[in-house]
This record gives C-alpha cells, structure tokens and sequence, in this order.
C-alpha cells in the first residue's frame, strides 16, 4: 500500500511540470554538497578534473527510484570506472526532496516524509544528503519534476538527461559520448604561408560528424591561414563538442610599404622607397632587383619597377613584393598663336600655352617679362620663352605673333522671281573661304536676313554680303541685284449645256485661252462638285454631271497661271436628308424622317417589302432599310439604305448582402463592363463611382449604370436590411461548495426563436437552454443567435470554494506485534479516528499500538472535513515470526526402527498443520508434531500456520555402528594361573556391561 501511494503521490506533486527538466547539452549548474561521510563534492570541479558524472536525483519514499537503486547499475558503474577502477567516473546519489528528513535515507525508523528502506545498504558511490534548503535549492536549479531524474554531465559541464538507463546506456555516454572532450587540435606550421591542424578526435558513439568553421567535414585541415577556427564533434547521441583553436604561424610575415616618393622631373634619379616587415622572426635580408642587398631603404632611384625578396635568416621563408617609382610626364608645353587684328584700337596678339605634363604651377619668362598666366597678351613679334614648372623642371619654347589681313567678300545670285519662282538663293562664291569665316546678308534696307555661304531670298532689290574672319576680326563686303518676271496668260471656259435626265453630259471649251504652236502654255481642269470624264490636260472636256468646272491656264517659262470657271446646271435627282436616331437604346421607339423636296414623293422597305410612303416611319429594333425618294415630273429617283442600331441597356449585377448584422456590415460591389460608368446613391445622396461601398445601416441604394459606347443607361434600387443582434447578460445562482454542488446559469435577452448555446472553457458543447446548471468552477461562455443569423457572446465566472470530500490514506511499518501507523491523507482534515481492529481507537495523527495476539486485524482511517467523512480499512497480520525447534531420539542398537522426533513450533498464527517427510520426499506423517519408530536417516518437517507461513527444518535420526567383538586368548603355563583372554569391542553404544 506504501508503494502504491507514493507513487500517486509523486504524479501528484510533479505533474504540472512534466517537460520542465534542463535542456539537453545546456549548462550544467554548479553544486557544492556534503556526502554522509562529510566529504565536500563541487560538480564543477570535478568536470575541471576530466570526471564524466552521474547524477541520481531521487527521494527516499520514491517507488521507482528504489527500484531502479536495487538493480546495481549505478554500483557498477562506481566499481568499474570510478577511482577504484578506470577513473574516469563519479557517481552521486543526491536526495533531493526538501521534506524528508536527513534519517530517511537510512530507512523508515526516526523519519519524516517517508522511506522505504536503507538506501546506502550496498552502496559504495558518495550518497548527498543535504539539508531541506540545500536540496530544495538544488531541486530548482537543475528543473527536478519528478524521481527519479538521472542526468550525465560531461567534463566540459554539458548536461543530458540519461534516465533509467542500462549498464551499456549509460557506458555509450560516460565512455564513448562524453569522452569526446578530450579531443585535441595540434597546429603544424608547414610552410612561411599556412598551416595544417591535425585532430586527434577521442571518443564518441557511433559515427562523428566533424563541422570545420571552414565549412570543411575532414578531420584534419590542410593550408589554412593565420587566423581563429573551430570544429564541432557530434556523435550519433546528437552530443557536442566545440574545439576553438588559433593558427598563428610565426613563418608567416607581410613586407609593409613605409614611403615611397616619385620623381621631381621626368628621368631623373630623384625616387626613394623604404618598407618595413611585419611578423617574422625579424632577422631579414633584403634583396631588390635581383641580387642588390642595400637594406629596406633605396634612395636616388630612377622611374622603373623595383623587386624586392626579402629572407627570414632564420625560418628560410622568402616573401616578395613589387613597386613602381613614378615620375611626371616630360614637360611639352604647346601654344595657340591669336594673331593682332586687323584694324581697332587693340593692335595686340594673344599666346595661350596649353603645358601637358611636370607639376603646377607654371611660370612663362618672355624675356622682358614673366608670368604665371597661361593666357598672355603680346605685341606682335619673335619670341623665345622659357617656361619653369613647381618642381623646378624648364622647357623651352620659339613663337612669332603675327597681324591679321581682311578677307575677300564677292556677292552672286542664281536665278529670278517670277509666278513659280518665289524665292532665289544668293551666295559668296570667289569669297575668301574656311573655318573661321562667316557670311552675313543683308536685304535691300539693310535689314539682316541670314547668314551663310548660300542664303535664300523672297524679293527682288540689291542685297549686301559681309564677308568675316571670326580669327582676325576682319570683315569684307559687297553687292548684287536679284530680278524678277511675273506676266500672266489668258484663261476662258464655256459650257454648252446642262445636264438633266436627258442629258447625262456636255463639253465645256477653253476657246478663247492663251495658247501658241510651242508648249509655253499648259491646261488643267479641276472641280469640287463635278465630274470630268475626259483628259483634264486638254483645252475641252467633257463632264457628267453639274457643278463647276475650273480650267488653270499655266505659263510653263514663267509659271504664271489664270483660272477661268465654267458653271454646268444641272436638273438634279431627288436629295435625300434624314433626320432622327438610327441609333438608339433598348425599349425606346425612334422616328425617323425624311423631308422631299417639291413633287418629290418617298417609299420605305425593309427586307425589299414596300412598309410605308409615309414621310416618317417609327423603329423600336436593329434592322436594315431603304428609303428611295422619286421626282414626280422628271421621274428621278435616289435611293439611300438606313441601318438602325437598338443598343442593349447595361445590366446592373449586385454582389454583397442585402440583409446583415449590425455590428458586422455589409460590402455592396458592382460587376460591370469595361466600357460602363456607373454612381451609387444612398438614401438619395451620391456615394461616388467605385467598384464597391461599405454600409452600416440600413439605407436604400439605388445604382446607375451607363455604357460609354453606347450612351445607354440603367438604374436599379436595392433595399439593405442592418438587423440588430441580441442584446444579453448573464447571471450565476451561486457558488458551488460542499452544501450547494450545482450553479444554475441563466441569460437574459433571449426570445422564444432565438438560439442559445452553452460552452465550457475548453469550448465544449453543453446545453441549449436560457438556463442551465453546472457542477464544475470555471469559466463558461454563452451565445444567443437570433432569426437573422445575428449574435452575441458573453462569458460568467462561476467560483468553486469547498474542500475535496477527504480520501484518507495511511501506511505502516511493524515488528511482530508494534505497529507503528503514519497518516498520509492530501487535503484538509479537521478529524481523525483510527480503529485498530482489536477494540481500541486513537485520534493521534501518527500512533504507534501494540496487539497482545496474533491474528488479522481490519484497521480503518476515518478522516472528515466540511465535506463530510470517508472511511479507509487496510487488513493487516499481527504475529511473531513462526520458528521450530525439535529434539531427536537417535535408534538404540543398529539396525533398529525406534528413533523419534519431538518438534515445539514457536510463534506463527494458529491453527498450524504439520507434515511429515522422509528422504526420498515420501509423506509419512501428517497433523502431528512427534513422530517415533523411525529408521536411521534425513527427515524433513514441514509447518504452515493460518496466515500461509510456511517453515522447514531437517532432522537427522542415527544409530550406532554395529557392535563387533574380538578377542584373544593367552595359555596358561603349566600349572599357572596366568592365562589371560583379551577383548576388542567395537559398534554398539559405546557403554558396555
């Protein structure tokens, strides 16, 4: 029964902390504690001293740490690889509940909290019993929920939860897993640039990934560089390890630039180069282009590329590096030449030095005069300057500046005006020509109209040339007239009749026009109205219908040009106009027109039927027709097709809900064609032209809808419905304690059609009704959905404040007949009474009773509370422990059967039964405790009493060896007494008469 509780117990008091352990490979805490010989333990310390550990956190009452105490395993470990074996292990017991009490741990006598027996019987590992607040500390810090807890922590304080593990288990982590940590990382300096590292993994179960920070997976690394690295080991346990090591090569050095300074001028020996070195053993020699040994400085160096190896004397290691040594580009100073103009007040030249190459700033020596100036400003003349730049390097220029002469300006024109020339181009040919020269032009009041070597002019008069040297400033001039010849001919046309319905065409002449044998004159007939039906390049032509005719008359020489117009009547066939919409909306009829002129008379037809001589006709379709209008005196017709278009109105499609609740609103959206506009309205008011609108209320929508296309238009009107939600509060009748077991639940606002759900906190389904009774605390929530599908929700607390009906428990330890009882109720007790069984009761919280008879005895635990009381009886044996002891009778003479056994049985709980057996297992006896005429030899004695003891005991019956006499005789002499018999007697008893 103790087992059996102690286990509730402990599912009890952890359970809401099932997953709160350490995390695997987190940081084991650090503990100082006490074993029970008064040895200080540091957990730390003994990870620093290579210790793999074993941790046992258990309680002295707890089932299954006692169980898994008895099998030995952690012993073993302890013996096999402790320091009393391979050294590589410590093993620790840690009682970890803070309400035992330090006797506990060798049993249950004189402790508090429960023990179920001596947990350092056979142990040999340290066991850490350490006071209440110590091992309450040490329960929280390595997260202890529940016993028992095993945990390995590995040298390098990483912790796992091993559990109950086997022998082999936990070998796979303290010998293989664990021993990882002592993986070590040599680093090799191979060569003056890099290095190898060489790992020596140790340890580890099953296979191990190796992780290079490198992103590498071998186990070793080649030619890696100076810098920091690490490497993660993980064995199929998913146990880590991260090794950090640093390469620092000492063959490893860099050659550092100190200074380096190019040329003042172009090819001179001005140059110097001085570099450093960094790392290294710092004994160097320095070698520059092959085979010069100055040392880590060069001076008066010229421009060029310079080598330099530099050796480590005492690694041997070479390190190589390349410079240049600059210089300016050679000094070229060129010059642009503006030579004095021509004429003016300023008769001075210009010299602009244009220096490529030395250093800024430059300074220009023209003997008489210096200057700094790149732009110089001269008399005309011969000139040596010497010019000088920052750094003191000179070049040497010659250079005259010259005068300027004006150019040549001579004026010519191509052509003349006349009626088809009305521009003619001037131009500067034999003018002087190039680059720097312009031409200007100026018209007949020298007003400026352009300039270039060939300008267009658009009037006769004398024109003026400007002939300029934009490089001296120079300018020129001169003249030429332009002509012109603008006569016109003679034009004249004619018509000779008119056309009607019996004249389909006439001839009109152009008699009377310029004209002559040669080709100077040209003819062309045009019309807006008319119709030519002959070649409208000759004097005459014929037409087809009225209108008026134009004849151009062009002087080919001059391109002048007369017009002369002949106008032909003509009697004309019936116009047709029409007025009214042939195109038009669905559902509306149009009328359609048309208006004849005097006599004239209309006819429709549609599909080639006669449908009216009306002078309107109505459509309301899409259809073909055909009006002819005929003149009742010249019996001329025309004819005209109508084709009537009926559009489709839009269609107005609503996507959205017209009724919905009001606290959730409603979206309104409109599907509608790509070329349709559309606006809503609501209660009247514009709500713009979105695809979509957004209500809250209830409101009429009306939509109107028309195509772009078509000017068609439609509207439609849409009632929207907002229904109101429920409107409710709940009330709870009372708390639920040990009187009142029930709450009844009620909510308020509920109608006949509404529907009611109640929930539980985990949203669980549990009535239907406006009210409802429970009989757990918590929250519950209600919901009410009226005819509308509209809702609303609340939640109401129903508080719990009683004690739980008490459920007594109790458990025992007895030697023989002294009991002592321990009362292990949960929860609020205000009573007890405890019945022994034997008619005597105790209200102590933990009594101790002694029974003067053997026997069964019911004991029952009533506890109550406010609840009221339960009752608990356990059956248990009062008894001494049932012991034998006999008395044999060994056989009298050999080869008798009158040997007996006499056996007193001690303690036990009558009625007993006995039986009787001999050596070959044979019953001979049954009932009985003295059995007699027994032969010599093994009998075994066999007593059960009335609680199922049963006790043996063997008993040996003998007899004595069998009596053997011999003797020898001893003559007389002759007449003497002095004869003798002498007797040997062997066997029997040993007392002889």
């Amino acid at each position: 029964m103790k087992h059996l509780f102690t286990l509730l117990f402990a599912l009890t008091l952890f359970s809401t902390n099932l997953s709160s352990q350490l995390a695997d490979g987190s940081d084991a805490p650090d503990f100082t504690l006490d074993d029970l010989n008064g040895n200080s333990w540091s957990l730390h310390d003994l990870c620093e001293q290579g210790y793999s550990v074993v941790l046992d956190f258990s309680a002295t009452w707890c089932g299954p740490c006692w169980n898994y105490h008895q099998t030995g395993i952690l012993e073993d470990l302890w013996d096999n690889f402790g320091p009393g074996g391979t050294d590589q292990v410590m093993v620790f017991m840690i009682e970890a509940d803070g309400g035992t009490s330090q006797p506990c741990i060798y049993g249950p006598a004189g402790c508090s909290g429960g023990s179920i027996g001596d947990w350092t019987a056979g142990v040999n590992y340290p066991i850490l019993n350490p006071p209440s607040a110590e091992a309450s500390a040490v329960n929280n810090d390595f997260a202890i929920s529940y016993f028992p807890t095993l945990y390995g922590v590995s040298p390098n304080k990483k912790i796992y939860e091993i559990g109950q593990a086997s022998s082999s288990v936990w070998e796979d982590w303290l010998l293989e897993s664990f021993q990882l940590v002592f993986s070590e990382a040599d680093v090799l300096d191979t060569d003056c640039e890099t290095s190898d590292i060489d790992l020596t993994v140790v340890g580890g179960y099953g296979d191990v990934d190796i992780e290079w920070s490198t992103g590498d997976d071998s186990e070793d690394l080649m030619g890696v560089e100076n810098g920091d690295y690490s490497v993660i080991l993980t064995d199929d346990h998913g146990f880590e390890f991260e090794l950090e090591l640093e390469v620092d090569n000492v063959n490893v050095a860099d050659i550092e630039l100190v200074d380096l300074l190019d040329l003042l001028c172009n090819e001179d020996n001005t140059g110097l180069l001085e570099v450093d070195m960094d790392g290294g053993s710092g004994n160097f020699l320095y070698e520059w282009n092959d085979g010069e040994f100055t040392g880590p400085m060069l001076d008066n160096l010229e421009a060029g590329d310079y080598d330099l190896t530099v050796t480590d004397l005492d690694s041997g290691c070479e390190f190589e590096e390349s410079y240049y040594v600059d210089q300016p580009d050679d000094l070229d100073v060129e010059f642009e030449i503006e030579n004095a103009p021509c004429s003016g007040n300023n008769m001075n030249g210009v010299v602009d030095f244009i220096v490529d190459g030395g250093t800024y700033p430059f300074n220009f020596d023209f003997g008489s005069f210096e200057t700094n100036q790149a732009f110089v400003i001269v008399e005309p003349g011969d000139y040596d300057v010497e010019i000088t730049d920052g750094n003191g390097c000179q070049d040497f220029v010659s250079l005259t500046v010259g005068q300027d002469l004006p150019p040549t300006a001579v004026a010519n024109v191509n052509g003349l005006f006349n009626c088809s020339q009305d521009t003619v181009t001037v131009n500067a040919m034999n003018s002087t020509q190039g680059s720097d020269i312009t031409y200007n032009w100026y018209d007949p009041s020298d007003v400026f109209v352009g300039s270039g070597f060939e300008i267009q002019v658009d009037s006769a008069g004398i024109y003026t040339l400007e002939v300029y040297n934009e490089e001296t400033d120079c300018n020129s001039f001169a003249s030429i007239a332009v002509t012109q010849d603008t006569l016109v001919p003679v034009a004249m046309a004619a018509a000779e009749n008119l056309i009607d319905c019996d004249h389909s065409s006439t001839l009109i002449s152009g008699n009377g026009s310029s004209q002559d044998t040669s080709s100077t004159y040209s003819y062309a007939w045009t019309t807006m109205d008319g119709l030519i039906l002959s070649d409208t390049s000759a004097m005459d032509i014929t037409v087809g219908s009225g209108g008026i005719y134009y004849l151009n008359v062009m002087n080919n020489n001059t391109g002048c040009v007369s017009v002369a117009m002949a106008l032909v009547q003509e009697i004309d066939t019936p116009e047709i106009e029409l007025n009214g919409d042939t195109d038009f909306c669905e559902g509306i009829t149009s009328t359609i027109c048309i208006t004849p002129g005097t006599d004239e008379a209309p006819e429709w037809f549609m599909n080639g039927d006669l449908i009216s001589t009306d002078q309107c006709i109505d459509v309301s379709g899409t259809n073909d027709y055909t009006v002819t209008l005929t003149n009742g005196i010249t019996g001329c017709s025309s004819s005209e097709l109508v084709a009537v278009t009926a559009y489709d109105l839009p269609d107005v499609e609503l996507g959205g809900d017209l009724e919905f609740c009001e606290s959730e609103g409603t979206t309104l959206c409109l599907t509608a064609g790509s070329n349709d506009n559309y606006e809503w309205f609501v209660d009247g008011e514009s709500r713009g032209t979105d695809d979509c609108i957004t209500l809250e209320s209830s409101a009429t929508v009306d939509v109107m809808i028309s195509n772009m296309m078509t000017g068609c238009s439609n509207s439609e009107s849409f009632t929207i419905v907002s229904n109101a939600a429920p409107v409710i509060s709940t009330s709870v009748s009372n708390i639920i304690d040990c009187t009142n077991t029930t709450a009844s639940l009620q909510v308020d606002g509920a109608v006949g059609s509404d529907v009611v759900n109640w929930y539980d906190e985990q949203m669980n389904l549990i009535g239907n009704t406006p009210s409802i009774d429970v009989d757990q605390g918590g929250i519950y929530t209600v919901s009410v959905t009226n005819e509308f599908g509209c809702g609303a929700m609340t939640n109401v607390a129903v508080d719990v404040n009683l004690d739980e009906l008490p459920d007594p428990q109790f458990a025992f330890q007895n030697t023989e007949f002294d009991f002592q009882f321990e009362d292990m109720t949960m929860g609020n007790v205000t009573e007890r009474v405890w019945d022994f069984g034997d008619g005597n009761t105790s209200t102590e919280l933990n009594p101790a009773h002694t029974y003067t008879d053997p026997g069964f005895y019911n004991v029952c635990l009533t506890t109550t509370n406010d609840c009221g009381s339960n009752t608990n009886c356990n059956e248990l044996l009062a008894k001494a422990a049932m012991q034998v002891s006999g008395v044999i009778s060994n056989v009298t003479c050999n080869g008798s059967s009158d040997g007996t056994i006499a056996v007193t049985v001690f303690g036990g709980l009558p009625d007993f039964t006995y039986i009787w057996k001999d050596e070959a297992g044979e019953l001979i006896g049954m009932d009985f405790t003295e059995i007699s005429g027994l032969a010599p030899g093994t009998y075994e004695f066999e007593v059960t009493d009335l609680a199922g003891e049963i006790v043996t005991a063997q008993y040996t019956v003998t007899e004595p060896e069998e009596l053997v006499i011999t003797g020898g005789v001893t003559d007389t002499s002759n007449g003497e007494d002095n004869g003798s018999i002498s007797l040997d007697i062997t066997g029997g008893n040993g007392d002889y008469t």
